[in-house]
């Protein structure tokens, strides 16, 4: 009788009675009334849930061949024939194929098991595997086009290479990319048309329902028809012609992508196969992604079925464990039980992770390659997947995960193993991290049109790195957060550690491993910015002198201390010579560094050993110039007490005034017990004001001494008597008896009767006078 056609059987062509009993029970007629029959040539198979009896269904009838699907959990889910060969689908085997020639026993010692949804004639065995076919009612775009390509090529290479020639003409690449890389997103979320819940579910209602092994043959078939699909690619010359694609309207390096295909396969296995080992956190965030998704099960079919369904997406279970773990930590729940959490959920991101990441690539298929300069790679900028930004990009969702296993996990543990866990947790995800940033920098470094967009990325990755290595310092997890930093190049912590343990000699090995990378400037410049000048200063010695000295070249405040400590006394005293030119703040300091100056010129001028070669008359120039600095010092350290008080002035902490400043202040209203020698430090002062001023202050000294005065009562009948009362004149003569050059410092008689402040003087005859009588006098003693 044939079962197999089309149209009912309507008659019997053999007979055979079995050499098979079974007693009845009442208690098992439920067992027996579901028995099966599946005819397959000349062999029958009669079945139930769990035994299959293989007999011959010509000639005699025998006791048959028996096989049972007795392990646990194992049943047979559904039954069906392919190219003549029986198929059995079975929870714990998947596709199960038995022959009729095979001794019976037990199906876990047998050979009968194909389990492959890919066999090894090739493309006929793809298309029922997956769901692809060559069929015109799919379309005729480029990816369907493609796709026969593909599926013809085992069957028929050369006719396979013409539909290719066809479709992508000679040099044209136009659309080859998307297409190459549409067709690769196809396979990853095909629906397996061996499960026959897919195939009913599309119909009406489906029928049976998958377990974990089930999916996990699924994925695995994939990931041979995804190894298939590159390998074609090769084997046609169309690897080599592929450049740079679009997904989701993002320009992205095709052969790259398709590598990361396979990750993707890799990461949906290691997810399914660790699935019962956290079965309540992976189911709710498989629910939860699904739910997102917009999506529910028909039939039979499971959110799981769904799920690993889509490949392409599947690391939206990233986020999905993350809202699981979220709403625990959320509920009141113990501590420990908060811990344990975290703990379970870094522990699947880590393996799943690791999984995709140590996937291998594509047989013939070479590993992709992030481009680098001169690489002949397009300047493409290249985000790994597992490195993605945004509110559910990987990157930020671990970032996430680090934080709160920090807050969370750290904060909540109880004893000292579970911390040494997390830890141990932390590292590996700050590994992850810090590892999946260095491909998108790499790929941004080699173009020079994202000089702005790779500084911007750099700084965002300085500052992870240094957040995920911090809480392993902050914990005394000195050796793990080393190692991080060595390998990341994260100098900040290498420094900080060193200066917590003391340890010089690991911070001198660093000095030397990373100086070409510029580590000692790093070292330097952290002593500073720490206020730890005393550290800094000690890294004078040995190969990292020469150094200092040039990183202080331009903290001169610091380098003459490291001069002198090296003995090198000329260049300190030109150091401090500066510094105290430059300083402006407190005049103490700046009498202190002149002080310093001199002292360091006598010892390289006195031929000291750390002393260069000077000579004698720029020492003496040198020396002038101290001793005009200290000069101007002297005057103001002697402005009188109501100066500085009318002006807020702290002989202590006063700050550096100018010549002209003092000036001023020497001859204003505030000095109220001015005198002549108040007014003839005011004239020396001059000498070191610029050239195009001494005139005007000149002018304005004499002026000022002029007002001290009352002219109008003073005696013209002996005028010589009456003037030598005056601050004018006290002055003029204290500076004849100083020997100084009257006729320089004097300003003409006319030119101050003319001043706008002598206005209503220069009104009084009297004034004037006494004015011109005086300077008759004068001319006539200095003459």
């Amino acid at each position: 009788m044939e079962t197999g056609g089309s149209t009912p059987p309507q008659g019997v062509s053999n007979f055979s009675v079995l050499k098979h009993s079974e007693y009845y029970q009442e208690s098992a007629e439920n067992v027996l009334l579901a028995q099966r029959f599946l005819l397959c040539s000349s062999t029958a198979y009669i079945y139930n849930k769990k035994t299959v009896l293989c007999v011959s269904a010509v000639g005699e009838g025998d006791s048959g061949d028996r096989v049972e699907f007795s392990g646990a959990g194992d049943s047979i889910l559904g039954v069906g024939r392919s190219q003549g060969l029986p198929l059995f689908f079975s929870a714990n085997h998947g596709i199960v194929s038995i022959t009729s020639n095979v001794p019976h026993h037990h199906l876990s010692q047998s050979g009968l098991l194909i389990n492959e949804s890919i066999a090894e004639d090739g493309c006929s065995r793809l298309s029922e595997g997956l769901n692809l076919s060559m069929a015109s009612e799919l379309g005729q775009d480029r990816t369907t086009r493609l796709q026969a390509a593909f599926l013809q090529h085992n069957k028929n290479p050369s006719q396979a290479q013409a539909m290719l020639d066809d479709l992508f003409p000679g040099s044209d690449t136009s659309q080859l990319d998307s297409s190459v890389l549409q067709l690769s997103i196809n396979i990853l979320d095909d629906t397996p048309a061996t499960d026959p819940r897919w195939a009913e579910a599309k119909q009406t209602v489906g029928a049976g329902g998958p377990t974990s092994l089930i999916v996990l043959n699924q994925l695995r078939d994939k990931a041979t028809a995804h190894q298939m699909y590159i390998s074609f690619l090769q084997q046609v010359g169309l690897w080599q012609r592929l450049s740079v694609g679009m997904v989701k309207d993002v320009r992205v390096l095709t052969r790259t992508t398709l590598g990361e295909h396979g990750q993707r396969l890799a990461m949906a296995s290691a997810l399914r196969s660790r699935h019962s080992d956290h079965q309540h956190l992976v189911d709710s965030a498989i629910k939860h992604v699904v739910s997102e998704r917009g999506e529910s099960p028909e039939g039979k079919l499971t959110v799981a079925d769904l799920f690993y369904r889509r490949v392409s997406q599947i690391e939206d279970i990233v986020y999905g464990v993350l809202h699981a773990q979220e709403e625990v930590l959320s509920a009141d729940v113990a501590p420990r039980d908060a811990v344990a959490t975290i703990h379970s959920v870094n522990s699947l991101l880590l393996s799943i992770l690791t999984s995709a990441r140590s996937a291998p690539p594509p047989a013939s298929c070479p590993t992709p390659v992030v481009p680098g300069p001169g690489s002949g790679e397009p300047g493409v900028e290249h985000i790994p997947w597992t490195a993605s930004v945004g509110p559910r990009g990987v990157r930020t969702l671990l970032l996430q995960e680090h934080n709160t296993t920090v807050q969370v996990g750290l904060a909540r543990a109880e004893d000292g193993a579970t911390r040494a866990k997390l830890y141990s947790q932390m590292v590996e995800l700050a590994d992850s991290i810090l590892a999946d940033y260095q491909p998108h920098l790499r790929s941004l470094a080699a173009s020079p049109l994202d000089h702005h967009a790779h500084t911007a990325l750099t700084r965002t990755y300085e500052k992870d790195r240094y957040d995920l290595i911090r809480p392993l310092v902050c914990g005394e997890q000195y050796d793990p957060a080393v190692c991080l930093a060595e390998k990341y190049c994260d100098f900040r912590t290498l420094v900080e550690v060193c200066d917590k343990t003391d340890n010089q000699e690991r911070l001198s090995q660093y000095m030397a491993q990373f100086g070409s990378e510029g580590f000692s400037d790093f070292v330097f410049r952290w002593y500073l910015e720490t206020g730890k000048r005393g550290r800094l200063l000690a890294q004078g010695g040995g190969q990292q002198g020469g150094e200092l000295a040039r990183f202080l070249q331009d903290y001169t405040s610091l380098a003459w201390l490291h001069q002198i400590q090296t003995r090198d006394f000329t260049s300190a005293n030109t150091t401090l010579r500066q510094l105290a030119q430059e300083e402006s703040i407190y005049l103490s300091r700046k009498k202190t560094l002149l002080s310093l100056s001199k002292l360091c010129g006598l010892v390289s001028g006195g031929g000291g050993s750390g002393g260069g070669e000077t000579s004698n008359s720029s020492l003496v120039m040198e020396d002038d110039t101290l001793n005009l600095e200290e000069e101007i010092i002297m005057y103001q350290e002697q402005l009188p007490e109501p100066v500085l008080s009318a002006h807020s002035l702290d002989p202590v902490t006063m700050r550096v005034l100018s010549t002209t400043e003092l000036i001023y202040m020497y001859t204003s209203k505030e000095n109220i017990y001015a005198n002549e020698f108040d007014f003839k430090k005011a004239l020396d002062l001059l000498a070191f004001v610029p050239e195009e001023e001494v005139g005007a202050l000149r002018q304005l000294v004499w002026v000022r001494a002029i007002l001290r005065n009352t002219w109008e009562h003073l005696d013209t009948d002996n005028p010589l008597q009456a003037l030598s009362e005056t601050l004018l004149f006290k002055t003029i003569e204290l500076a004849f008896t100083q020997g100084s050059d009257v006729q320089d410092l004097l300003v003409p008689v006319e030119d101050l009767l003319e001043c706008e402040e002598l206005s209503s003087l220069s009104q009084d005859t009297n004034f004037k006078f006494l004015m011109h009588a005086g300077y008759e006098h004068i001319a006539k003693l200095v003459g």
